[in-house]
């Protein structure tokens, strides 16, 4: 099975590698610009250049457009034929590791929060998951005497930070009014471009 996955990775990575339709495109670009340099060069010898020259260049711009939707088909056909490559390969292996059971088989990762508690769980498992151990009791809260003086600690730092920021307020409040008392206020903002401007 392996090696039938390898040959059609190989497969598809050929057809990455030798694209004749890619190189015919790449030449078909070169030959719309080798076009496009002859006409303007035509164009330089007549009278009226820029309407020739821009006639050329809309022509130019429409071959290139085309080669653009070609290219698009091509890169979206190759990628198919990639995604189905692979897409076997996967299939195949499946069927080989479902062919071997009981071969190390991957266990399906158990995801826990923060704040879930660990549990044990029974060896047996039902729909490929496991299934938790009953605890014989959850963890006890802290008893109340002991509850409460968490409870009282908590509001009593509550309390303090709201009175060191009432106080941090009235601070800022007595010095801002010392300032508007002794007269010194803030010099006013310089205009954008105000250092080399004239005043």
């Amino acid at each position: 099975m392996k090696k039938l996955a390898l040959l059609l990775l190989a497969a598809a990575a050929a057809l990455v590698r030798a694209d004749p339709a890619g190189d015919r495109l790449q030449a078909q670009r070169v030959e719309a610009d080798a076009t496009l340099a002859a006409k303007e060069r035509e164009c330089a010898g007549r009278f009226v250049v820029s309407g020739c020259v821009d006639a050329a260049r809309s022509e130019h711009r429409d071959v290139l457009a085309q080669l653009r939707q070609k290219a698009l088909l091509i890169d979206d056909a190759r990628r198919r034929a990639i995604a189905t490559a692979r897409g076997k390969a996967v299939a195949d292996k499946a069927a080989a590791q479902a062919s071997r059971p009981g071969e190390n088989e991957p266990e399906a990762p158990r995801v826990r929060t923060r704040r879930e508690p660990k549990r044990e769980t029974r060896d047996e498992e039902i729909g490929g998951r496991a299934v938790p151990t009953p605890q014989a009791e959850p963890p006890a809260l802290p008893s109340n005497p002991a509850r409460s003086t968490l409870e009282q600690r908590s509001v009593d730092q509550f309390e303090a930070r709201q009175r060191a920021a009432q106080a941090h307020r009235e601070a800022v409040e007595q010095r801002n009014a010392a300032r508007r008392a002794r007269g010194k206020s803030a010099p006013p903002l310089l205009p954008p471009g105000g250092a080399s401007a004239a005043r």
